[in-house]
């Protein structure tokens, strides 16, 4: 069996030619901006026109409603903040507007960091830079110099940094600077004097007596070699905060001293020690009861390295004939006197009333 296809078409619609509508004018434009000109507080606004009018056009630009310019990409500096822009093109019968907010970036602020931490002392106080200027975000590159090698660069360093001084600022004070440059390719510098103080605190800590008796106190001071500074603070080891200081025992004390006109401090090394002398419990010893005649004999013996003295009273017009420094030795046969006492010096040891007797001796007889 044979099969007939037919294709059948639909007739097609009639066409009809488009409407043409023709375009006399385009107002369109937008702007960039570049570095200060006149005003150097100010960036510069280049509004780049991309208007278009088959016709000869005429431009007006306003700015919140207030014409402003008449030329096709006009140039000016205004100041940082939010702008109503309004380009209006004509060419007679014609006319187009564009409407455009142009927001207006800050100069970096004349000095456009801070230096805080004063007064300055050499090889100790930090100084303390920060960046001060207009949003950082605009910030492309970040140069500090600090007025002596080594010079830091980079945004490693930026906003904030620190620079310890090692040298004093003589005669002249360290310049340091701060040169940033935005994401428009303009480049700002600021910068400030900064002085670095020398350390005036060369000093000792002394104490007087030392050793000491126990009982009593040893005084401990800061003596600095061209006098110590006037409003300098100090600060002890035991947390007081005198010039002075009084031991009561054996200890170690350090003091740290701070300058307030410079800046300084000083940490007095070495630290001092004080001890409080270890005086033995004098004791004398000997016999307290003698004959007339008989020599008397007094040991105040309590160690090498200490000193002695004897002291009678009521006083034997007969001195001391002992060699050694510790023994008392008197010989009685020449003037007995009824009664004595003695003692040694610091500490006192009272040696009881020393009684001289007239001896007598009996020898008894026995008879077988």
């Amino acid at each position: 069996m044979n099969y007939r296809y037919q294709h059948l078409t639909r007739p097609r619609p009639l066409q009809r030619p488009l409407p043409t509508s023709t375009v006399w004018v385009l107002a369109a434009f937008d702007w960039s901006f570049s570095c200060p000109t006149v005003n150097p507080n100010q960036y510069t606004i280049n509004f780049n026109n991309h208007s278009s009018s088959i016709n000869t056009a005429n431009y007006v630009w306003k700015v919140n409603g207030t014409q402003f310019s008449t030329a096709t990409a006009p140039v000016l500096q205004w100041a940082a903040g939010i702008y109503v822009v309004e380009l209006t093109v004509s060419d007679g019968p014609h006319s187009c507007v564009a409407t455009m907010n142009v927001n207006v970036p800050a100069i970096p602020p004349q000095p456009i960091f801070t230096v805080s931490g004063a007064p300055f002392c050499e090889k100790q106080t930090p100084v303390q830079f920060a960046y001060a200027g207009a949003d950082p975000s605009l910030i492309e590159t970040a140069l500090w110099a600090f007025g002596d090698p080594p010079v830091g660069s980079g945004s490693t360093l930026f906003p904030n940094t620190e620079k310890t001084y090692s040298a004093v600022s003589s005669p002249d004070p360290y310049l340091a600077s701060l040169i940033v440059t935005d994401i428009f390719g303009c480049s700002f510098t600021s910068s400030q004097n900064i002085n670095i103080n020398a350390n005036p605190l060369i000093g000792i800590h002394a104490a007087t007596p030392n050793p000491f008796c126990p009982g009593s106190t040893s005084t401990i001071s800061y003596f600095n070699n061209s006098g110590t500074p006037s409003g300098s603070s100090f600060l002890w080891s035991n947390s007081l905060t005198t010039p002075t200081i009084s031991a009561y025992e054996t200890g170690t004390f350090g003091v740290t001293v701070f300058d307030a006109t410079s800046g300084c401090r000083l940490q007095v090394i070495p630290l001092i020690g004080v001890a409080t002398i270890n005086i033995p419990e004098p004791k004398i010893s000997g016999k307290l009861t003698l004959c007339v005649g008989e020599d008397l004999n007094l040991n105040g013996f309590a160690g090498s390295g200490i000193t002695y003295s004897y002291t009678v009273t009521p006083a034997f017009s007969i001195p001391n004939t002992a060699t050694d420094p510790w023994l008392y030795q008197l010989n009685t046969s020449a003037e007995a006197p009824e009664l004595t006492t003695l003692h040694s010096l610091l500490p006192r040891a009272v040696v009881p009333a020393l009684l001289l007797c007239r001896c007598k001796f009996w020898h008894r007889l026995l008879l077988p």
